[in-house]
């Protein structure tokens, strides 16, 4: 299943050397998971993850931030309001194998619900989805910003200050799934110079695959 993502901080964080302010980027926190599943709930209606609902994705980000292969940033405007997320992984096979176990609970909740039974035939593909090839072991899970600030450079600054931090970790290349129909979402990453890769099945739905050189 792709995730194509605490009280204190994770290592996460603490690993992150990003100066606070800095093109109004920052390192994500505790603090904002509420925030940050609120937001991807609401901007990506058409993602599966986000339709298990605000328990299921603030479950998602609490174990994503206490993987130390994480990378989780925010935008926010002069007043520190986050604007936008964006979360990833040196190491995607890891985090899979770490998170997933821990969402476990969460995702049964949600699929308790009337409502989400319908993503159930989608899920189960999940179990037997293979992981595309060749391998790359970061990958970008998700990148959202909100609707007022889109178009001005929000999910470019979190790309690159991502960028940023990946070269610091030693990633030479990494990966980006966006649904296949989102035709605004694949015209952003290729302005950004991804490269299309590949097209597969992922949950039932058509991904476009893309990869970027650091």
């Amino acid at each position: 299943m792709a995730f194509k993502v605490a009280i204190e901080p994770s290592a996460a964080q603490i690993m992150l050397r990003v100066r606070p302010g800095c093109d109004g980027v920052e390192p994500m926190s505790a603090q904002d998971i509420p925030f940050a599943a609120e937001m991807a709930v609401r901007l990506l209606p058409a993602s599966l993850l986000a339709q298990l609902g605000l328990d299921f994705m603030a479950a998602l980000y609490r174990a994503a931030l206490d993987h130390p292969a994480t990378v989780a940033l925010k935008i926010v405007d002069p007043q520190a309001r986050a604007l936008g997320f964006c979360l990833a992984s040196v190491d995607a096979d890891g985090f899979q194998r770490s998170v997933r176990p821990r969402l476990l609970t969460a995702t049964a909740r949600a699929l308790a619900s009337p409502a989400r039974m319908r993503l159930i035939p989608h899920l189960l593909r999940g179990l037997v989805d293979s992981e595309p090839e060749p391998l790359v072991p970061a990958e970008l899970l998700l990148l959202y910003v909100d609707g007022t600030c889109q178009r001005q450079g929000s999910g470019r600054r979190l790309i690159l200050q991502l960028e940023a931090e990946l070269a610091r970790r030693g990633v030479r290349q990494y990966r980006v799934a966006v649904r296949s129909q989102l035709a605004s979402a694949r015209a952003f990453y290729l302005a950004m110079g991804f490269r299309f890769e590949q097209e597969r099945q992922v949950l039932g739905e058509p991904m476009t695959y893309f990869t970027r050189e650091i």
